[in-house]
């Protein structure tokens, strides 16, 4: 009997304590539809000019806002890989 009159106690403890403070996340400025579209001029360009890597970083200007970070390294003679997914931070 003693254990669950315990038990319960704790539980209201618990309970009663709630966090009020509200947690704010994080918000993407990438566009998905540009990283995407940047992605593939790199890797295009890279290709053509036989690189061994580069980056793209598009910016507005107005804002600071990052809108596409796309790095791509050479993974062997004919693919480019993402250094990092940007867009997951």
């Amino acid at each position: 009997m003693g254990q669950s009159i315990f038990a319960i106690i704790v539980l209201s403890i618990f309970t009663s304590c709630q966090c009020r403070q509200q947690v704010t996340l994080p918000i993407s400025t990438i566009d998905s539809t540009l990283q995407v579209n940047a992605t593939a001029i790199l890797e295009s360009k890279l290709s053509e000019i036989n690189a061994q890597s580069g980056q793209v970083i598009i910016m507005e200007v107005q804002t600071g806002q990052i809108k596409a970070l796309v790095g791509l390294t050479r993974k062997d003679s004919t693919n480019y890989q993402s250094c990092e997914n940007f867009s997951v931070w």
